[in-house]
């Protein structure tokens, strides 16, 4: 069986709206030669997805697995590791898929876009439709033969469409993110995601200020902030604070770096209050960085929760104890094979290969397109 998997890099363009721009066209196509021509696309061979596609292509649930991405701006291939497999095809339109999708194809949906409305409604008439939803609500109405989300713990029915729902354990890039030992710990707190106001960085000044009048005779935390700068409000507040070298802000940086980064730092914060799911702190209990993170409803696993000897969720407003949550952090030694066997317990790899093994196996078994034998297959029934 094969695997098509759809995302998108883009925003919507003329060629989205022919009622405004009539003349709008899309480039010509070249997607058997071209390379990708945006460099967030290429730097998509270093994220999750190439990495889970070779473990699965490797444990042979799938024969061939074709990564999409709807890229606004031309045509490309790459081959993840050279496997020819394991291809991803950028396009400039949802449109153009029909030249890579094959009958019995197994399509899988990261997020959605309105502009994808019909495409999606057409292929839901021929293939099982997988939907990674991650907490987004926006499309779930729409045509899918099954939900996957990282935010519950149980398979669920949502009985307003009759379809299942069900937990994905959501891996890391473990190649690239593991433990490292008796490294210098460089900073205190690190910091990592868009700069941006949903992430909450901002909110890290108004814990420092908290934790001045706390502990007045205490060093105040260094921090270490990675991201693309998407908002300058929290710059226009950080000045003094950068000024005395408290706060670092190091940018993008590649992967490896990151996993250096996690490893040099004694505590991972996130205090956003607008998350998926958080890879960046699974990456983190990966590397055994303790976390402290936000308690957004039904953002978290619930083991993330469970196990709060080295993750505290905190109230991401009440600064005076998230000061006194990270200073009691701070003070503590922490194990950092311990925290990193937790990952692999719960979000491992090959917890996810087993989640693709068992949806494999129910659409093999399956005598038609229909959306029930999930509900059954992953023992849901309409009684819950």
């Amino acid at each position: 069986m094969n695997l098509v998997f759809l995302y998108s890099s883009r925003g919507r363009v003329p060629i989205d709206k022919l009622d405004k721009y009539p003349d709008a066209k899309l480039p010509e196509p070249g997607w058997e030669n071209n390379l990708p021509t945006s460099k967030e696309v290429r730097s998509a061979l270093s994220d999750i997805y190439p990495y889970v596609w070779d473990y699965l292509l490797k444990q042979r649930v799938f024969d061939k697995i074709t990564t999409i991405f709807e890229t606004g701006d031309g045509w490309g291939t790459i081959y993840y590791k050279d496997n020819i497999n394991n291809r991803f095809h950028f396009i400039p339109h949802i449109s153009e898929i029909y030249k890579f999708i094959e009958p019995g194809d197994l399509i899988f949906v990261r997020g959605a876009w309105m502009w994808w409305k019909y495409i999606i409604e057409d292929l839901a008439r021929r293939h099982f439709l997988i939907y990674y939803r991650g907490g987004r609500r926006i499309f779930k109405h729409w045509p899918w033969s099954l939900e996957i989300n990282d935010i519950f713990v149980k398979n669920v029915l949502d009985r307003k469409y009759e379809r299942a729902v069900i937990y994905y354990p959501k891996c890391v890039n473990e190649e690239i993110f593991y433990p490292i030992h008796n490294v210098k710990k460089r900073f205190d707190i690190l910091m990592v995601g868009d700069i941006k106001l949903s992430k909450g960085q901002w909110r890290m000044l108004h814990v420092l200020n908290a934790y001045k009048r706390l502990y007045p005779n205490q060093k105040l935390p260094s921090i270490c902030m990675v991201g693309k700068i998407k908002d300058t409000y929290f710059f226009r507040l950080q000045y003094e604070y950068k000024l005395r070298g408290i706060i670092q802000y190091k940018g993008k940086v590649s992967r490896d770096q990151l996993r250096n980064y996690y490893n040099a730092s004694k505590l991972y914060v996130h205090l956003g209050d607008n998350e998926q799911g958080s890879r960046t702190m699974l990456e983190a209990i990966r590397c055994g960085t303790p976390c402290m993170f936000s308690n957004i409803p039904h953002m978290w696993a619930e083991w993330q929760i469970q196990n709060n000897d080295f993750l505290k969720a905190v109230n991401h407003n009440d600064y005076e104890f998230i000061a006194r949550t990270l200073y009691n952090m701070l003070q503590r030694e922490y194990d950092r094979t311990v925290i990193s066997k937790v990952y692999n317990k719960y979000a491992n790899v090959k917890l996810t290969c087993k989640m693709w093994q068992h949806i494999v196996k129910i659409v093999q078994d399956a005598s038609s397109l229909d959306k029930n034998i999930f509900i059954n297959g992953f023992h849901i029934t309409k009684a819950r």
